[in-house]
C-alpha cells in the first residue's frame, strides 16, 4: 500500500507543477529483484536549495513554487 501512495504523491506533483499542455512521464522497470518507478514532468523543477531534503518526511520547497502565479510561462525562472 506505501508504494501506492508514494507513486500517487509523485504523479500528484508532477501534475500540480506542470503547465497546461505539459507532460509527464511514468515509467516501471525491473533492476535484479527491485521495481524502479519513476516519474518524470517538464514542469517548473525543484529549486537546488531543497534537493536534499526533498524526501524527508512532511518535506516541501520552501520556495512555495506555482506556475500558476506566473503571468506568462515564457516569464518564470527556475529557482527565481
Amino acid at each position: 500500500m506505501r508504494l501506492a501512495q508514494i507513486t500517487q504523491n509523485l504523479l500528484n506533483n508532477a501534475l500540480r507543477y506542470t503547465p497546461p499542455g505539459g507532460k509527464i512521464w511514468l515509467a516501471v522497470s525491473r533492476q535484479g529483484d527491485e521495481a524502479v518507478i519513476a516519474v518524470r514532468d517538464n514542469g517548473i523543477g525543484i529549486p537546488a536549495e531543497d534537493l536534499p531534503t526533498i524526501f524527508d518526511m512532511f518535506a516541501q520547497a520552501a520556495s512555495g513554487w506555482d506556475w500558476r502565479s506566473c503571468a506568462r510561462w515564457s516569464n518564470c525562472i527556475r529557482g527565481a
